[in-house]
């Protein structure tokens, strides 16, 4: 009885064994590729001084896929002792799907608060692209090896306020594995790295620092003093911007709904005593020109100054319909290609000042008319009383 449970136990086994080796194999055939896409991803971290929504920067990330003669004869051991020679990479069998990633088109998204980096608030903009791999277009198996470069310039870099860290790395090494396989040619691996380590991309999880790109915030607030001052009063604000790129930034007075405007359009607000207008999302290379319009009756003395207590616009009269304006203003005190800038200041405070219209002033100007007044009646009553005289 146990020896006939034991044989039949045996047979299943060996059944389910056959069964298994017959799935492998069929597994390893399906694993025999023609031609693969191997995903490269390119993140860029973003940052703003509050964390507040911005626009994705104004560029587009350009590559270029070359191939490569080894030099020295370059021989890969794998770690069972086999040894091959890679060889030249062949032209037009790899390829990419694209070779430019435009960010630009993006969606508004909320940032990293705060301007230092820091990978893992993993608050980014990633795009992607394949590298293609095609079997059928390689005479032999082999080791091929190719060069895949982020060909982005500088002055690309730049305009838009992208910061690329003195450790990027610009170029990686693609080595494609073709092997000989049942129904010919396929591709048995790829490998992409740099400086002899295996990486994934132009991504933050390959690269000790991802580029980079920073914004930053900007109130204006209006103040009204003076014992005639009105702080009822809607005064006529325009914020003129300019930057390096077109982006959009975004603003809203106080807790109002937030609008947004291109950099280079001019951004209206209406402000009374006590009001803040809040812009967000200004790139480092941005420069500002505040100008406040005296649309009331009264002449108001005006003084312009910031937070750090530089003053922008010295204490004037300003009559209805005249202007008081800042100087064009940088944004980033010291503003360089390629670093994190110091914000030069974080609000400007528009204040308008009309102090009290004294009484005797009033006085004073009614005065002459008064004494005309009474000088009159004074010498009517003279000329009829000589008149009165004469007749008698």
């Amino acid at each position: 009885m146990i020896r006939n449970t034991l044989k039949k136990m045996t047979g299943i086994a060996l059944t389910i064994g056959m069964i298994l080796s017959m799935g492998a194999t069929a597994f390893a055939d399906s694993t025999q590729p023609q031609s693969i896409a191997l995903e490269i991803k390119k993140d860029v971290m973003i940052y703003n001084t509050s964390g507040h929504i911005i626009d994705a920067p104004e560029i587009a990330f350009n590559y270029e896929l070359t191939t490569v003669d080894p030099q020295n004869a370059a021989v890969i051991t794998d770690s069972q002792g086999n040894s091959a020679t890679v060889k030249a990479g062949v032209a037009g069998a790899v390829s990419l799907s694209a070779s430019s990633l435009d960010f630009s088109a993006e969606q508004a998204k909320a940032a990293t608060e705060g301007h230092e980096y820091n990978e893992a608030s993993n608050v980014k903009y990633t795009k992607s692209f394949s590298v293609i791999a095609d079997a059928s277009k390689f005479p032999a198996a082999g080791i091929y090896r190719y060069k895949l470069s982020d060909i982005t310039s500088a002055e690309a870099l730049a305009k838009a306020g992208i910061v690329r860290d003195a450790h990027y790395i610009a170029d990686r090494l693609l080595d494609v594995y073709v092997s000989n396989g049942a129904d010919g040619l396929y591709i048995s691996g790829t490998i992409l790295f740099s400086d002899g380590a295996k990486v994934s991309g132009f991504d933050t999880d390959s690269e000790a620092v991802a580029d980079q790109y920073h914004t930053y915030n900007l109130d204006i607030v209006k103040n009204v003093d003076g014992a005639m001052g009105d702080k009822t009063h809607d005064f006529q604000f325009s914020i003129a911007t300019e930057a390096n790129s077109a982006s959009e930034i975004f603003y809203q007075v106080d807790n109002a709904d937030e609008a947004s405007a291109t950099i280079g359009n001019n951004i209206a607000a209406m402000l009374h005593h006590g009001q803040t207008l809040h812009i967000y999302g200004l790139p480092q290379s941005a420069k500002y020109i505040v100008t406040e319009t005296n649309n009331s009756y009264d002449t108001y003395t005006v003084t312009i100054s910031d937070n750090k207590g530089d003053t922008h616009f010295a204490e004037a009269a300003v009559a209805r319909n005249n202007s008081a304006a800042t100087e064009k203003i940088s944004l980033v005190s010291g503003y360089s290609v390629n670093e994190v800038g110091q914000q030069a200041m974080e609000s400007i405070t528009v204040l308008n000042f009309l102090n009290a219209i004294s009484p005797t002033g009033v006085a004073l100007r009614v005065a002459p008319y008064a004494i005309m007044l009474i000088a009159g009646i004074f010498l009517l009553g003279f000329g009829k009383k000589f008149r009165k005289s004469v007749e008698e």
